[in-house]
């Protein structure tokens, strides 16, 4: 029994042509998203916004590292409104296609999931098609699926086809450009971690047009690899193999190439291009001198063992302790404990169910999802836990004992006192780890000083391979 297709025509019609009340809640949803985007990720970066055209039909097609934590980031940057190719399989009941509809989300179906609704995908392309010969923006995942890694997986010919489909039907004069977007994230799932969004050149599919007419399935595998090898360029791409590794590497090392390049530690797309240089090396070593590599993949995982047994960071190990301010800095530290203790109780006591709830959520999921997740079970827990709050505040205690102000002003200590818990448990984390360091040196000093040493044989490693690596690269 064949299944039933679980978005209609009309439903297509409504998501291509939205009415009022769509436009009005996909732009209401939009800001709520763009607010919530800008506090869970410490910094967002963006490279080249300026070459997206504000006049021309548009396909974006990204990397998919974060499942629907990706089409979120974009929407929030882009200012154009969107439509998201999404799997058709998401759209299997009426409240579904509700929601997905008002995002602007259009159904496509994949072989491995729904052969048999394959063949509606025919209309799918001609919404898409009136969506580009309107001026609209859609945005494609090529990858086809979703994985938190960093490689791009085997691009699909999708975008390449509806592009092409698109501007066939203009003789080619219709101007769909396709934007590929590397999204680099810094620590996907972890709150207040850092994004880098680096859009490439626009792809003319015009300059494909001879190709077309010669042999249309290879002119979209034409388009296709060179889609592949833009996301490529504009994302850090690691092997499986090497990606462990890899990490150990910027970890111990990053710093003090950005610190040679004076490369700030705020500027994201330097920090984007160490981290590629460094894949490209370890990549290069890999091919080229596999012994070599092998062996210093060896020093690094007793290096890395050593801190695991001392229950130590690595960035613990950048200086030695510093004995003559000792005293010095756990006093500070304890004063600076002490008197911000009570903001975070208070942040901790007024927004703990709220941050907690959506990251037991987010665990119950895939892996890749994580992000997704908590950021949107987030933006409902925190707006339905603050407005109990703040209504709660105002009923029982302003009536009471305070002016109608103070529920104003207790209402927006709630994020910023949330903020400042944050903050305040992470610098008691990276405290405990500062004195378990001290402790450790002076308790096993012998331990340490051969960790330390090790650091230092590891680095001079790098320092080597480095300039051995430049060296070839400047002669192949």
């Amino acid at each position: 029994m064949k299944r039933s297709l679980p978005c209609s025509i009309s439903t297509l019609q409504t998501i291509i042509n939205p009415n009022s009340s769509n436009l009005l809640l996909y732009k209401f949803l939009k800001t709520v998203v763009r607010l919530a985007i800008h506090l869970y990720f410490k910094k967002i970066t963006i490279k080249n916004l300026d070459l997206v055209p504000q006049d021309a039909p548009i396909i974006f097609a990204a990397n998919h590292p974060g499942a629907f934590m990706d089409p979120i980031v974009i929407a929030s940057v882009i200012n154009k409104q969107l439509h998201f190719l999404a799997r058709g399989e998401s759209f299997s009941n009426s409240v579904s296609r509700w929601i997905f509809g008002n995002l602007n989300m259009i159904p496509i179906y994949r072989p491995s999931e729904t052969p048999e609704l394959m063949h509606k995908n025919k209309d799918v392309f001609n919404h898409a098609f009136s969506l580009l010969e309107k001026g609209g923006a859609i945005i494609i995942f090529p990858e086809g699926s979703s994985k938190t890694e960093r490689r791009i997986r085997k691009v699909k010919t999708g975008a390449a086809r509806i592009a092409m489909g698109a501007e066939a039907k203009h003789n080619f004069s219709l101007g769909v450009k396709i934007i590929p977007i590397g999204l680099n994230y810094g620590q996907l799932h972890r709150f207040q971690s850092d994004v880098f969004i680096n859009i490439a050149d626009p792809i003319d599919v015009s300059t494909y047009a001879k190709a077309y007419e010669e042999d249309q399935i290879k002119a979209a595998k034409l388009l296709t690899n060179r889609i592949q090898d833009v996301l490529e360029e504009h994302t850090v791409v690691v092997t499986d193999e090497m990606d462990a590794f890899i990490e150990h590497v910027e970890e111990i090392y990053k710093t003090d190439l950005k610190r040679d390049a004076n490369i700030h530690a705020d500027d994201k797309e330097g920090d984007f291009r160490v981290s590629k240089d460094i894949a490209e090396a370890v990549a290069h070593y890999h091919k080229e001198e596999p012994l070599r590599l092998r062996r210093v993949r060896q020093k690094m995982d007793a290096y890395i063992l050593g801190l695991n047994r001392l229950d130590l960071k690595d960035h613990a190990l950048t200086k030695k302790p510093p004995q003559s301010s000792l005293v010095k800095g756990m006093v500070m530290t304890i004063i600076q404990t002490i008197l911000g203790f009570p903001f975070f109780v208070y942040g901790a006591a007024n927004n703990i169910l709220a941050y907690k709830i959506p990251g037991k959520i987010a665990e119950m999921s895939r892996p890749d999802f994580h992000a997704a997740i908590a950021l949107t079970t987030g933006i409902l827990t925190f707006s339905l836990f603050y407005s109990i709050q703040i209504w709660s505040f105002d009923h029982f205690l302003t009536s009471m004992y305070f002016e109608s102000w103070a529920t104003l002003i207790y209402g927006i200590t709630l994020p910023i006192s949330g903020m400042f818990a944050i903050f305040y448990w992470r610098g008691l984390v990276k405290n405990r780890e500062r004195w378990h360091f001290i402790s450790s040196f002076y308790r096993k000093t012998v331990l340490t000083a051969k960790l330390i040493t090790m650091r230092e044989e590891i680095l001079e490693e790098f320092e080597t391979a480095k300039d051995d690596y430049l060296e070839a690269r400047e002669q192949g």
